[in-house]
């Protein structure tokens, strides 16, 4: 990057998704009740058959999920391709490996998929 301005652009906006997601993690482990994945969504208590285990399981898919954010603010300002690269990755594709990786969480602690 050839500016101060260009590299505090690139800083803020990768470290400031990667906090969003870790803040969503730590929420997540600390909830008491179940946390869930789409926006507008409501996880009912009865739903779930461990809500802690649930809840930590989303904790550590968040907090995965923000690790390639962390590094990308990094690695954006000494090698902004391979930075951008890493955004590109962990945004589209990143997103498939969320929904699945949420899929899995349902699979293990959801009551209806436990008959």
């Amino acid at each position: 990057m050839t500016n101060i301005g260009e590299i505090a652009v690139w800083f803020i906006s990768c470290w400031g998704c990667a906090l969003l997601f870790t803040v969503l993690g730590g929420f997540a482990r600390k909830s008491k009740t179940p946390m869930s994945f789409w926006s507008g969504t409501k996880v009912k208590p009865e739903e779930i058959t461990d809500i802690h285990k649930y809840n930590r399981a989303n904790a550590k898919m968040w907090l995965f999920y923000s690790i390639p954010f962390w590094i990308a603010g990094i690695l954006g300002i000494f090698h902004p391709m391979a930075g951008g690269i890493l955004i590109g990755l962990s945004c589209i594709p990143g997103m498939f490996f969320l929904i699945l990786w949420y899929r899995q969480i349902q699979k293990q602690y959801f009551v209806k998929y436990q008959k």
